[in-house]
């Protein structure tokens, strides 16, 4: 898996600071289809928060989904919904999880395509 793309953004609670990072990861999905096996590009989100105290890391907690969609875009507005809401790794996949549910289409539709063809 490969992080192409990250947005990191910082905030003071208390006496720590709360470093979060989002994700945009890409991947690899294989689909059987009659003629053999095809390999398809795939994109995945992971959520990362450390918490400093006085520059000390006190605490990490992180969480990823693989295989969200083969469409770049739509896991990338994800990504921009988690950030812009500084959307924990504890309870992100709550959050999105309907649309990560409607994204498993994607690859239906692609493997609908490629039999088309």
């Amino acid at each position: 898996m490969e992080i192409v793309e990250s947005m990191i953004k910082e905030i003071q609670v208390e006496d720590r600071v709360c470093r979060y990072e989002y994700m945009l990861t890409k991947g690899e999905v294989s689909l059987s289809y009659a003629s053999g096996i095809m390999n398809i590009q795939s994109y995945g989100i992971e959520v990362d928060r450390r918490d400093f105290i006085n520059g000390n890391l006190v605490n990490v907690d992180h969480d990823g989904v693989k295989n969200i969609s083969s469409d770049r875009y739509k896991v990338h507005n994800l990504l921009k919904i988690l950030y812009e809401n500084i959307v924990s790794p504890i309870n992100f996949v709550e959050i999105i999880g309907e649309c990560i549910d409607e994204y498993a289409s994607d690859y239906d539709s692609f493997y609908n395509d490629i039999l088309s063809c």
